[in-house]
């Protein structure tokens, strides 16, 4: 399956290559999370570019000093050597023109095209929607937000949950009460997860279409 090509922005002009992380240490160093496969990659696209919110403008890094830490990386930009200042870039993206990027192999995606994706399983089922992709180090994971017809899936069928107060002594959803206890029906219509991971390899994902937005997986519907 496709390998984790770096992410293009909403102009088609910027590639998505990296995001700033937290401060670490007091010298204006940031935390750095690479888009990239290798994840060096990040270290030889050049110039960068950085992106502070959603709909701010792209602004020309001047300078800036990156290596790896552990088993992730850690940069300074623009010579900031304060660590408040340099708090205020975190959750920054981190771009390179689209031009020295190189041309995408076969069964490779950019991350952006993948984002807004439909998703159904093989049996048919509308699971959801590609609300974001996450680097686990193994392989790219495909968060997916539940679609209302997979969360009906998964609900669990009225009649098979108990509601027989009596079997349940001193039921109590008093958050105060230490010895409280919650009911089988409150213990059933638990909140379905903000989102479903599903890894983004051969063994799950069976066809991309990024031009019609759609994605087919291999994945049950009680996967949850």
């Amino acid at each position: 399956m496709s390998k984790a090509i770096p992410s293009k922005s909403q102009s088609d002009a910027i590639v998505v290559i990296g995001k700033l992380g937290r401060p670490y240490g007091v010298r204006g160093w940031l935390a750095l999370q690479s888009f990239t496969e290798p994840r060096e990659n990040i270290l030889a696209y050049q110039p960068w570019r950085i992106q502070t919110g959603q709909n701010s403008d792209w602004v020309n890094v001047g300078d800036f000093l990156a290596k790896p830490h552990k088993d992730a990386f850690i940069a300074q930009i623009n010579g900031i050597e304060d660590r408040d200042e340099a708090a205020r870039l975190t959750g920054s993206l981190i771009g390179v023109s689209r031009q020295v990027i190189d041309v995408l192999e076969e069964d490779e995606y950019l991350w952006h095209d993948l984002i807004g994706c439909g998703v159904t399983n093989l049996q048919g089922l509308e699971l959801g929607v590609v609300k974001e992709l996450m680097e686990t180090g193994a392989h790219v994971v495909l968060c997916i937000r539940p679609s209302e017809q997979w969360q009906k899936a998964l609900a669990p069928d009225p009649a098979s949950i108990s509601t027989d107060a009596d079997q349940v002594p001193n039921a109590t959803d008093d958050p105060t009460d230490g010895n409280s206890t919650k009911s089988p029906r409150q213990k059933a219509e638990k909140k379905p997860k903000a989102n479903v991971l599903v890894p983004f390899t051969e063994a799950y994902v069976q066809t991309v279409d990024t031009k019609a937005k759609q994605l087919v997986v291999d994945w049950q519907a009680d996967w949850a």
